[in-house]
């Protein structure tokens, strides 16, 4: 698999969608990653965020991830956030994979 999609709440409560490249090729998540970071102009252009572009060299993995920061921890949220923060990553989700399914497809699963 070149990519996973994800909502991830970690426990300092740091949320995001990410594309997490991990094939089992560390040179080739890589290639991906700086294939896709040479385009990241025209990607954060047409997601209109500035995004985190992580290479993870201890990984063999490297990530591309927009979070999204709301005060508290997890318990404090109150009902309006939690289903701000679910709209939010459904649509983030969405978002991502229009601009990146193509892109990764292009790019093919060797």
């Amino acid at each position: 698999t070149i990519e996973r999609r994800k909502l991830s709440a970690t426990e300092d409560f740091n949320r995001a969608v990410e594309l997490y490249i991990s094939t089992s090729d560390k040179e080739r998540n890589e290639e991906i990653f700086e294939t896709l970071k040479r385009d990241r102009t025209d990607i954060e252009t047409n997601l209109g965020v500035e995004l985190e572009w992580e290479r993870l060299p201890e990984k063999q993995a490297s990530r591309i991830k927009h979070p999204e920061d709301l005060d508290g921890t997890i318990t404090e949220l109150t009902a309006d956030q939690r289903n701000y923060l679910i709209e939010w990553g459904v649509d983030t989700m969405d978002e991502f994979q229009e601009e990146f399914e193509p892109r990764l497809s292009t790019l093919g699963s060797n």
